[in-house]
């Protein structure tokens, strides 16, 4: 997904949070992250990823081998990781 795809699908976002647009009216579709491509493009161990973004070990060991599946606010996180690693790193070294 490109830049400007994932900013026109948040912009979707907001406008069906906002009442402008309904599910119906448009098809919003935010892409399955590949979780282990992610963790591995930040050369990071299941542990060190898990605690660093407060996810569970267990569920990141599940999420990785596909018997269980990035749902909701994760999925979007997992998507902004994979591709705007600056801003997950500007903000992780503010917390």
């Amino acid at each position: 997904m490109k830049e400007h795809d994932l900013i026109t699908a948040m912009r979707e976002v907001l406008d069906h949070v906002e009442g402008k647009i309904t599910l119906e009216s448009r098809k919003i579709e935010i892409l399955r992250p590949e979780v282990r491509e992610i963790r591995q493009q930040y050369a990071l161990s299941q542990q060190d990823f898990a605690r660093l973004f407060g996810i569970s070990i267990r569920t990141l060991q599940k999420w990785e081998q596909g018997t269980r599946f990035p749902q909701g606010p994760a999925k979007v996180l997992l998507n902004v990781i994979a591709k705007n690693p600056k801003a997950v790193w500007d903000v992780l070294h503010e917390i």
